[in-house]
């Protein structure tokens, strides 16, 4: 063995002599610090304890299951007890005490538990990391900007490098392990052993990188919230609730430098005081930090009033590995939700329709790869909707806008319409989101497309596109002039696509996969009853099937990541197009309402779930179909 000073080996009778004469030299006492340790490593586990047992809760009654980041949490919670448990029965043989002052009888026990219940250490913290890190993989999701593959690595690094720090103590005198702690073969430990300051060395290692990754568990979360566009007041909320790793972060610190008592062999029972309390400290902050973001939900208010708020909506997220079916979504609009990050509120329109929504990621973990956004977009994603002066168009837009999206409304109006200027002063009081006007002829390939790189190169993105503009002329095809063909053709179906290509273009160029909505019409698939328009349903059919070839086309277009393309199919609109033919053709009114099993036309808000839907990652594994929303009128 060696002394505390120069770490030379002693004689073989010598053990007990040497720690008498440390003690003499060094002043000692029997001081017993162990209830102390006791105290702290219990007091802050009945804290964790507590704190997961909440989360757990929440979970059960909001998603009646629990996910991968909840069992492997209670995998962290249960070494943390294995640690609290070993370090209790070292405390009884008499850790916390001199060495010297504990009789011979019990210095195995303290040594050999003491040793064990480093493996406990080592591991209760990097699991709570690991469900931390999960948790993070569903919340990155929500954001283009970030990547998963940072948070991947660190999993991996973690198991690596803290098995390595057990496997040194375990593996540090090979078949012989029972040295470290047998009271006979403990002078052998120079002969069998590594140096001991390899420990210290490694220790120093490996609590450095726990801080780092700590750290990036303090700033990545910081990072989402910097990204988002909610209030100072509930980015400093989540804030609060996310960046508490910086806490595990500095325990993980200060016992990082406490490691260099893992060499001071002769009174490893007092010297390591220090060193097990904030092993105690920073796995119990950990677990704490981790499970914190779903705390949250407890201190959200219910806000009934939304008379100046925009619709928000539930966003729901997937489990990275659940195979769990995810019929139950189908059955609601708002989905249960594991973590609140923001407040729902409810809005109606005139109609009494109301949507719930959610300007803030609210978190459920179902069985997609990806994030699985219930009928919602997130915050600062950027659409441009072809068409958006007004009617269908504009309709949609605004819902983009409530939902936190960036909003371009393009149409070949020199000025949009008065219901442009009206409904982009509504929404800018919402506080999210934005509703701008740009003229563009989508008949004009290069001034559409310099429209749309400009758009692009504002926001540095581009995820999307609805694709609404379009004209109508009633005629027999007896008499359809030429140029009226040419005009419809040129708008309805090379305008789309046009649209989709420049879009696309900057979608790859940012790598922003996304979404497109190209607008058809149930009179792309039949022949609409009363409507004497050939053209107009040809070109909406020619939508359809380029909706299905764009979306084949850019199914793996960035890496394997997609533009999905689908085709919203109405029926028959209350818009200003609409009411243009019943001016010219009053009959077709009662005939259309008759036409559908609802007995009525449909308004442009009925729409707008569904542009949503297909805009948004809860259609994630929908590309090249086409919904039609016709009240019946194509089931007859």
């Amino acid at each position: 063995m060696a002394d505390a000073y120069g770490n030379k080996p002693v004689g073989p009778d010598a053990l007990s002599l040497a720690l008498s004469q440390i003690a003499v030299d060094s002043h000692w006492t029997d001081v017993n610090r162990g209830p102390s340790i006791l105290h702290v490593v219990w007091s802050l586990l009945a804290l964790s304890t507590l704190v997961v047992l909440i989360r757990l809760c929440i979970k059960l009654r909001k998603t009646k299951r629990l996910y991968w980041d909840d069992v492997i949490i209670i995998f962290a919670l249960c070494l943390a007890y294995g640690h609290a448990i070993c370090i209790s029965r070292t405390v009884h043989y008499g850790l916390g005490r001199h060495l010297a002052f504990i009789p011979a009888a019990q210095r195995e026990g303290a040594l050999r538990t003491g040793f064990i219940s480093l493996a406990f250490g080592h591991f209760a913290p990097m699991f709570g990391r690991i469900s931390f890190c999960i948790t993070l993989l569903y919340l990155t999701a929500t954001d283009a900007r970030m990547r998963a593959w940072p948070t991947i690595v660190i999993i991996g690094l973690q198991v690596l490098i803290n098995a390595i720090a057990v496997g040194l103590v375990f593996g540090q005198c090979g078949n012989e392990i029972d040295i470290l702690w047998t009271p006979g073969k403990q002078l052998l430990y120079y002969q069998k052993c590594w140096v001991a300051t390899i420990q210290t060395k490694y220790g120093y290692f490996q609590g450095s990188f726990n801080t780092a990754t700590d750290l990036y568990l303090t700033v990545v979360p910081a990072l989402l919230i910097a990204h988002s566009r909610l209030s100072k007041k509930a980015k400093a909320e989540l804030a609060l609730f996310l960046c508490l790793s910086s806490l595990a972060m500095i325990a993980s610190a200060v016992k990082t430098y406490e490691a260099k008592l893992l060499s001071a062999l002769l009174d490893y029972t007092y010297d390591l005081y220090m060193f097990i309390v904030w092993m105690a400290v920073e796995y119990n902050m950990v677990m704490v930090a981790s499970s914190m973001p779903v705390l949250r939900t407890l201190f959200i208010k219910d806000h009934s009033d939304a008379s100046s708020r925009p619709a928000h909506y539930d966003v729901p997220m997937d489990s990275l590995w659940s195979r769990k079916s995810s019929r139950n979504h189908s059955k609601q609009m708002s989905s249960t939700s594991e973590e609140h990050l923001a407040t729902p509120v409810e809005e109606r329109d005139a109609g009494g329709h109301g949507i719930q929504v959610t300007r803030e990621v609210m978190l459920t973990y179902e069985t997609n790869d990806a994030p699985f956004v219930h009928a919602a977009l997130l915050d600062d994603r950027v659409f441009i909707v072809t068409g958006g002066a007004r009617g269908l168009g504009l309709t949609l837009a605004e819902a983009l806008v409530e939902a936190g999206a960036h909003v371009y409304c393009v149409d070949r109006l020199p000025q949009p319409a008065e219901d442009f200027y009206q409904t982009q002063d509504r929404v800018s009081q919402f506080g999210v989101g934005s509703l701008q006007y740009r003229r563009v002829d989508v008949q004009h390939a290069a001034e559409l497309n310099e429209a749309v790189a400009s758009i692009a190169a504002e926001r540095k993105r581009l995820d999307g596109l609805v694709a609404a503009a379009g004209v109508q002329y009633v005629c027999d095809a007896l008499e359809y002039p030429s140029e009226k063909i040419t005009e419809m053709m040129n708008i309805n179906y090379g305008g789309v696509y046009l649209s989709a290509v420049a879009c696309a273009r900057e979608m790859i160029k940012y790598k922003c996969p996304g979404s497109m909505v190209l607008i058809g019409s149930m009179s792309g698939l039949i022949a609409n009853k009363g409507l004497r328009s050939s053209v107009y349903n040809s070109s909406k059919a020619a939508v359809i099937q380029l909706g299905r070839s764009l979306a084949m086309e850019w199914g793996k277009v960035m890496d394997g990541r997609a533009i999905r393309v689908n085709v919203l199919c109405p029926g028959n609109i209350l818009t200003p197009m609409v009411e243009k033919n019943f001016e010219d053709e009053p009959h077709l009114k009662k005939l259309w309402e008759e036409g559908n099993m609802m007995g009525r036309l449909s308004r442009p808000e009925e729409y707008r779930g569904a542009v949503l839907f297909m805009l948004s990652d809860a259609s994630s594994f929908m590309t090249g179909s086409h919904l039609v929303i016709d009240g019946g009128y194509t089931a007859w």
